[in-house]
């Protein structure tokens, strides 16, 4: 992890909202084996689902203690009831990721998610960025989109050079939280870019730092697949113009 210097200093009270979309149900043994990690980080894990994600999936979370909910019909209203509800918890700070990204941080960085947990406490938002290596595990229509509207926020934010900022990782205070809750929603995609421009922007003192955990976690539901096709052909069926 890139980070500036830190300031380290008493455990303070994260609550973790996060969002997920799990239709075929792939994600169960990955909860099964990370969220007694995540039990060790977090004073609360909050959990929001698209609409078609499956019951027995809420059950699985409700049954290890994890706090779910169902979003609305748009990824914006999805995102939005879990800064909502995270912020009923009277948190220091919220830290949103989401589900499945941190399931596969906690896994593959574990010491890593433990520090950003904690670092640099003083600041009223960390913006957590994609290294370049992490970035460049990210499939062609991914990296090739994400990386324009990575440069033109740069830009609009003064950076000397290019910024992930299109992560949707972040740890905030509440204030923060309720200002971004205030915002319109006339796009239910822009909020992706719009929120982190809008939270530097009002943040007393920000921070950005680069992690390795933000690597793409989507092949973590996809193994069996994966050890049938090979990684190269599997990879293919993300590489479409709807993608």
């Amino acid at each position: 992890m890139k980070t500036t210097p830190t300031t380290m200093g008493s455990k303070i009270s994260v609550v973790l909202a996060s969002t997920l979309h799990d239709p075929e149900n792939r994600i169960s043994k990955l909860i099964e084996g990370s969220h007694q990690a995540l039990e060790r980080l977090f004073k609360s894990t909050i959990v929001v689902t698209t609409p078609n994600t499956p019951t027995k999936t809420h059950a699985l979370l409700n049954s290890l203690g994890i706090e779910v909910h169902k979003g609305g019909e748009t990824v914006i209203n999805t995102y939005r009831t879990a800064l909502k509800r995270a912020a009923e918890r009277n948190p220091e700070h919220t830290f949103h990721c989401d589900f499945d990204r941190i399931l596969h941080w906690v896994k593959a960085y574990p010491e890593e998610l433990a520090e950003a947990t904690v670092t640099h406490i003083n600041h009223d938002l960390v913006l957590y960025g994609r290294t370049h290596r992490a970035f460049q595990t990210h499939p062609e229509t991914q990296t090739t989109t994400e990386a324009t509207a990575n440069r033109i926020a740069s830009h609009i934010l003064g950076f000397p050079k290019t910024r992930d900022l299109i992560s949707a990782c972040w740890r905030l205070t509440p204030r923060l939280a309720q200002s971004i809750l205030s915002l319109p929603t006339p796009n239910k995609y822009g909020f992706y870019i719009e929120w982190p421009i809008y939270a530097w922007r009002e943040a007393e003192n920000p921070v950005y730092i680069e992690v390795e955990g933000l690597e793409w976690e989507t092949p973590d539901r996809y193994l069996p697949e994966i050890r049938e096709k090979g990684y190269e052909k599997w990879l293919q069926s993300f590489q479409t113009p709807r993608e």
